[in-house]
């Protein structure tokens, strides 16, 4: 009965580690938590701004023009990416259209969003 509990245990600590090793990144190339000087020595897009908290990179996301932001918490730990478009679009129409489209994009790529904010 030991040897069964035992084998078990095993099995569902070995599943368990290999479901956090097949875990995407978080945020483009980097999971939470990650220290600033790994995101400025690996980040490819052309950086705009720096500060202590803060990092700005000029990109394409998607077709659109973007600027890329990573934020670090007081220790310097990732801890917030964001896309800003920078595109214009024609109308409310094609604005729900792209909205639509790049929340799918980003749902097939993160996983499910835990949150919406949208800013006009």
């Amino acid at each position: 009965m030991k040897l069964k509990f035992l084998l078990l245990t095993l099995s569902i600590c070995l599943f368990s580690v290999g479901q956090i090793t097949a875990q995407t990144t978080n945020f483009r190339n980097f999971n939470w938590g990650v220290s600033k000087a790994r995101v400025k020595s690996e980040e490819t897009a052309k950086i705009v701004l720096e500060k202590a908290r803060l990092m700005h990179y000029e990109s394409v996301f998607a077709g659109y023009n973007a600027t890329i932001v990573y934020k670090f918490t007081v220790e310097h730990q990732l801890m917030k990416g964001q896309y800003i478009l920078k595109n214009p679009l024609a109308g409310s129409k094609e604005y729900f259209h792209e909205f639509t489209f790049l929340e799918n994009l980003l749902s097939e790529k993160y996983g499910e969003k835990t949150k919406t904010l949208v800013k006009f």
